[in-house]
Order: C-alpha cells, then structure tokens, then sequence
C-alpha cells in the first residue's frame, strides 16, 4: 500500500482529564493506537524500551504490539486514538479492548497492508512536542464522539492529515528547533517572493519539499495563521504602504504587491483590515492615519 492510498478507519478516541495507570502486567491491542500527551505526563513501555510522554509527546504502537502503560496525575490530558490504515476492516467497527498479553488472541488482530518506504509504522515509534498536532486531536475527538451524519467519514479525513504530519516529521526527523527553523525560512520566502502572482501554498511547499497539510499545520502553531492567510497578510501590508505613500491606482498596487485580480485584492484586503481600499486611502488624505 502507498501512502496516498492509506484511507484511516478510525475505530475510537478516548479523551483522559486524569491519569491513574498502574499497569504492571504487559497488555495488547488488536489495533493500531496512538498516545497523544496534551498535559502531564506519562511512561509507556513498549518494544523493549520505556518512554516518558510529556505534554505534546506521541507514541505510536502498532496492532499486537506488548506495552506497559504506568502513570497518576490530577493535572493530565491525553488522547488514545484506535485506528487501521485502511477500511477493509470496516465491519468490525468495535475497538479493541487491551488484553494482558498472556490472553491476548492474535488471531483476531487486525494487521494492515505494510506501507510502501514508510517501514517505521511496523513497530513502535515515539515523537517529541508535536504542538501542531493538538487542534486536530481535539477536533478529531470532537467529531468522533458527535456521532452525527459522516462523523466515520470526517473522522478518517482528519486522521489522514494527522497521519501525513507524523509521516513528514519522522521521514526527515524534525525537531522542535527544526520546525522553527522551517518556518522562519518560509517567511522569510513570502517576503522575497509575494509580488509574484504565481506564488501559491503549492508553489511554496513544493519549493520546501513538504507536504501541504504539514506546512499548514505549522504555521498555524507558529504564526496563528494558515499559509493562504499569512500570504495574504504580507501582500495587504504592503499594499497599506503604497496606498499611504503613493499615488498609483488600486489596480496597480493589486498587480504590484502579488493578487491575479483587482477583487482578490479588494477582498483579502477587507478580509485583513475589515475596511476597503478606498476607504482607507480616503481616510490617509482626510485625517493623515
């Protein structure tokens, strides 16, 4: 299976607010299970190593897997999210329960297709500070647990994002300092390229070599803002300056600062100031602000 053919079914999502696991017997799951710290903090012991979940920590354990979970706080939050890869296992919609491993039955597993050049899923991994993952554990869970119209159907689309998120930062191990890093290099490129028309969330992450729904999720952390609107942002920054200290035309400072259009402009401007252009530009000659 190829990564652009994973279609998640998400089978539960537990949300925890206090932590009392003191499981000292090892334990298996018949699917595959995410842990996602939100606060707090946490050990899971799992293929032959312990690892201490701190907030915004991830351990992934794979289907048939043997863990020891251990841990007590009153200040604590995390998110279990019992999945497959794939829907061929859709008729079994029941989640299952851990087994101490000694009654585990392996026979009623379910163990997905392997994925193509992406062999880490085979066996436990463990990511540190996925900060931009927190919104979509908690929208994931608020869907899931709606249980209104599509609610499968919307879940397994925001698991796919998840899933391209952890798959982009462990096939190039990035790192707390090194998202950072990747987004200070993106800003710093929409501000030497935003005059260009062309320049797109593609063009831009194609020139970084990631995937949209990685970037995005970044920025979102970093700047509060998704690619399309820090874009925007800068190009309507820019065109506040010629309006204020030129006398070119709003047309002309549309097609200058970077928008295909005079009303793509007009819009992301009203968007950004909550004002027009000419009303802006009205109110710089009148009241000189």
């Amino acid at each position: 299976m190829k990564f652009n053919e994973v279609n998640p079914n998400v089978r539960n999502i537990i949300h925890i607010e206090r932590l009392i696991y003191t499981h000292n017997r090892p334990l298996k799951g018949g699917d595959n299970r995410i842990y996602f710290v939100v606060r707090g903090s946490m050990q899971i012991s799992t293929g032959g190593t312990e690892y201490t979940l701190n907030s915004s920590d991830i351990l992934y354990v794979p289907s048939a897997f043997q863990y020891t979970l251990k841990g007590e706080s009153d200040d604590f939050e995390l998110y279990i999210v019992n999945f497959d890869f794939s829907q061929y296992a859709y008729e079994h919609q029941n989640f299952f329960y851990p087994a101490r491993a000694e009654f585990f039955d392996e026979e009623s597993a379910i163990y997905d297709e392997p994925i193509e050049e992406m062999d880490f899923f085979k066996k436990p991994f463990y990511m540190k500070g996925m900060y931009n993952l927190i919104a979509d554990f908690a929208q994931l869970y608020k869907v899931f647990a709606g249980k209104q119209i599509l609610h499968r159907e919307n879940s397994s689309a925001i698991m796919k994002s998840v899933l391209c998120i952890i798959a982009q930062g462990m096939i190039t191990g990035c790192t707390n300092s090194n998202r950072r890093h990747i987004i200070d290099s993106i800003i710093s490129y929409i501000h030497s390229h935003y005059k260009d028309s062309s320049l797109s969330n593609d063009k831009i992450c194609e020139s970084f070599h990631y995937h949209s729904y990685y970037i995005n999720s970044l920025m979102k952390v970093y700047t509060g803002k998704t690619l399309h609107s820090y874009l925007d942002k800068v190009r309507v920054e820019e065109a506040l300056k010629l309006l204020s200290l030129t006398d070119k035309s709003i047309s002309e400072i549309s097609f200058e600062v970077g928008f295909s259009s005079h009303d793509s402009f007009c819009y992301s401007f009203r968007r950004v100031t909550k004002t027009t252009p000419s009303k802006y530009r009205k109110c710089i000659i009148q009241y000189g602000k």
